[in-house]
């Protein structure tokens, strides 16, 4: 009983941290351009899954997002992801709505539990294939907190997609960021 209440604490510890990622420079240093032909929350409003690939350096296995939309303005979100070790899947749920009224690819999420909303840059996306998400915080005069999450809507990320990705976060400063590959293994996540 203590190993899975242990278990739990952690997975929760592991998932408050949005897979923040620290590193020298500050945020002006990157190069970052918002997705250009980004619908907004419409994207976001389609009921199918969204599973996360890559994230900026934290593994959070079998990790997918679901949507609704209940109104022009948001979306509500499900994020589903299992603790692998033990077999225990957890679940969050949020809202997402247009953080800039420029319609930039720019959007906050507020999950339940959060006090305030993280705002995410959309990089690129593709509706079919992948969407590329980021976010960045000055820590002081010379660090910052970065969280980069890169998902698609296939379990198994194609090399067509990873090359698009990559060329993606290359052209926005961002080749240098340390990424973790996310395990999406039908037998490892289904069962």
């Amino acid at each position: 009983m203590f190993k899975q209440l242990f278990a739990i604490v952690f997975l929760a510890f592991i998932s408050s941290s949005y897979s923040q990622y620290i590193s020298q420079g500050q945020c002006e240093d990157r190069n970052i351009k918002p997705a250009k032909d980004f619908p907004g929350v419409d994207y976001y409003g389609s009921l199918r899954r969204w599973f996360t690939v890559i994230t900026s350096n934290i593994q959070i296995d079998c990790q997918y997002l679901n949507f609704e939309r209940p109104s022009p303005a948001s979306s509500n979100v499900i994020s589903h992801q299992k603790y692998v070790p033990i077999k225990q899947w957890s679940k969050s749920t949020g809202v997402v709505t247009l953080a800039s009224g420029s319609g930039q690819g720019v959007i906050a999420i507020k999950f339940e539990k959060s006090v305030d909303p993280v705002q995410f840059t959309i990089l690129g996306y593709n509706h079919d294939q992948f969407t590329i998400d980021y976010n960045c915080e000055n820590i002081d005069t010379k660090r910052r907190k970065e969280i980069l999450f890169v998902r698609s809507r296939a379990r198994i990320f194609s090399s067509e997609s990873a090359a698009e990705v990559e060329k993606i976060l290359e052209d926005n400063g961002l080749g240098d960021i340390e990424k973790t590959y996310v395990v999406q293994d039908a037998g490892t996540c289904l069962f």
